[in-house]
């Protein structure tokens, strides 16, 4: 079994925040573990990415643990999204995934914790912040422009899996 993701890739340039977004950044805790993996379920259940291995909350506690690098956006003490900034590697960082589920979209959330996790990036000395977008979804595609990334190129990524 293949599955194929059109892949838009973005890098930053000057980071610009959003602006009168309601809420508060923080770091993910131990206690997002759950979550976080429901989450990351339904990033994989919406976009098919990562659809040929497990995407429950098993596989969360390692992005948690890398510490402030995973960012969950609250408004009123409540979660309404995430983003994870990768560990600064060779100068370079990559955000993904970004989830706001869908009661909780339109309203600025899933930029503005990107944001977050761009300035994270930068300040664990990243020079250079990276990330993917679905090069058919035109709400990611004119989103992250706004937060200060720009299109490099775009890419196809496989997903290969052993038949059942």
């Amino acid at each position: 079994m293949c599955h194929r993701f059109d892949q838009r890739l973005f890098a930053l340039g000057t980071l610009t925040p959003p602006a009168g977004v309601p809420g508060a950044a923080r770091p993910a805790a131990p206690g997002d573990v759950d979550l976080l993996g429901a989450w990351r379920a339904a990033f994989t259940a919406e976009t098919g990415v990562g659809q040929t291995r497990s995407a429950t909350a098993s596989h969360t506690p390692p992005a948690v643990a890398i510490g402030p690098g995973e960012w969950v956006w609250e408004v009123d003490g409540v979660p309404v999204a995430q983003a994870t900034a990768r560990p600064v590697v060779a100068g370079m960082s990559r955000i993904g995934p970004v989830y706001t589920p869908p009661e909780h979209r339109r309203h600025g959330y899933g930029a503005a914790v990107t944001a977050a996790a761009s300035r994270w990036a930068l300040g664990a000395g990243a020079r250079c912040v990276v990330l993917f977008t679905d090069a058919t979804n035109p709400t990611t595609n004119a989103l992250y422009p706004r937060l200060g990334y720009r299109y490099r190129h775009d890419a196809v990524m496989l997903e290969f899996a052993r038949p059942s």
